[in-house]
């Protein structure tokens, strides 16, 4: 389990999340962006963090034109995002809105199939010098 304090807001929860590789964009605490779920395994991964408790791990991929990345094809830091919103489009993408909470890192893969499963670690941020 993972205990993080953010602002007046302590959140608790599982050190496994579900993982959605992010190509071009790269999401920060703080930070609120729509994004754009078309792959299947994204997808799956979207599901079962809104049937759980709302959070996945987001992290850019080395390279935007793997189609299906795999373990090789995402770098190990990330963000934890909590799921705002979403809206399923009639062209079968989903619009989802997420906000940054806080940085991590992969520690291992749990799984890959149906979709990335990755254990966490949270990152410490650098303290002003």
């Amino acid at each position: 389990m993972i205990h993080f304090q953010r602002d007046d807001e302590a959140l608790t929860f599982e050190d496994i999340l579900p993982l959605i590789p992010l190509r071009e964009v790269v999401v920060f605490p703080y930070m609120v962006t729509p994004l754009i779920i078309a792959r299947e395994a994204s997808i799956k991964a979207l599901e079962e963090s809104i049937g759980r408790d709302r959070l996945l791990f987001l992290v850019a991929q080395k390279n935007a034109e793997v189609e299906q990345p795999e373990k090789g094809d995402v770098y190990r830091a990330g963000v934890v995002a909590r799921v705002l919103q979403v809206l399923k489009l009639p062209n079968g993408l989903i619009r989802v809105l997420v906000e940054g909470l806080v940085r991590a890192r992969v520690t291992r893969f749990t799984a890959t199939t149906p979709h990335m499963r990755v254990k966490i670690a949270l990152v410490e941020d650098a303290s002003p010098a």
